[in-house]
């Protein structure tokens, strides 16, 4: 998993009044930590972990979801719109 950009965890302080670097850190390695864990091997774990991770967004940042998806929507504004392609389609000669 790739670490939040520095304007996303700024949000998330914003967003959470009280919220440090270091809880930002926190679910961030929760966050990375639950992707290396296969859930159809170590499902027990899995479970625990999203378990854990879900009890500190509840209690630290509830915001989360709503803050990071404003955060996606707009990094894909920014993002310079594709042009269509040009498509030309040729005739093909009749047979005589």
């Amino acid at each position: 998993m790739e670490a939040f950009e520095p304007e996303l965890r700024q949000r998330l302080i914003k967003a959470h009044p009280g919220l440090s670097e270091s809880d930002v850190d926190k679910i961030e390695a929760m966050l990375s930590d639950r992707q290396d864990v296969d859930r159809l091997l170590d499902a027990k774990t899995a479970r625990k972990m999203d378990a854990e991770r879900k009890a500190f967004v509840a209690e630290k940042m509830p915001k989360l979801r709503q803050v990071m998806m404003a955060f996606d929507r707009q990094q894909q504004q920014k993002r310079a719109p594709r042009k269509p392609a040009k498509i030309r389609i040729k005739e093909r000669p009749r047979a005589r």
